[in-house]
């Protein structure tokens, strides 16, 4: 089945049944007089909210979070800054944590999940711990774990695992034609088929 119109949908769970880049929930939630704000999982819970209720809402029910103390992209940040919940890893905490790591300092989903999911830790435990991830590099059978929610990395991921010989050029053509197909996009031997005389 062809991926129909955003704007064509107007039932939550058909919504859901579907794969939207964060810049289509955006757009969706400016003509719909939804707010804007706020990672791609709150896009999507906001236009889930509306869907279901109709209710136009700027933090739908689940989502919502204590105000900040912190204005994180302008704060003068140190070590002892307390992480809290609305931490955006916006130039000026990349910037922080790049002058404390270094220049190889890299803002991988899984670093970014951890922060999240532990405020009232200090920036200094969130550097800590960004570098017990790095340590495990020296082992063989490292791999960094990828987030649920970053779809297209595990797809990408499953795809080399199963044609390690393929190009990202192939990849990203299997990457499109699954994400256009109802359901989640997860990487199944057959989606080579999907581009087959492309």
């Amino acid at each position: 089945m062809e991926r129909p119109a955003l704007d064509d949908i107007d039932d939550a769970a058909e919504f859901l049944d579907w794969y939207w880049l964060k810049e289509e929930l955006a757009d969706y939630c400016r003509r719909a007089g939804l707010p804007v704000s706020g990672a791609k999982a709150d896009l999507r819970a906001r236009i889930r909210h509306f869907l279901e209720t109709g209710e136009t809402l700027a933090t739908p029910a689940g989502l919502r979070r204590a105000p900040s103390k912190t204005k994180w992209s302008k704060a003068t940040l140190t070590p002892e800054t307390i992480i809290d919940e609305s931490i955006s890893f916006g130039p000026n905490v990349r910037g922080f944590f790049t002058q404390q790591i270094g220049a190889g300092f890299s803002c991988t989903s899984e670093f970014m999940a951890w922060v999240k999911s532990n405020p009232g830790r200090t920036l200094a435990d969130a550097v800590d711990h960004w570098q017990a991830l790095e340590a495990r590099k020296s082992d063989p059978a490292f791999r960094r774990e990828i987030a649920p929610d970053n779809q297209y990395n595990r797809y990408v991921r499953a795809f080399f695992d199963d044609n390690p010989d393929a190009d990202m050029k192939t990849a990203r053509a299997c990457w499109l034609a699954k994400s256009r197909r109802r359901g989640r996009p997860v990487y199944a031997r057959s989606d080579l088929g999907l581009i087959e005389g492309d």
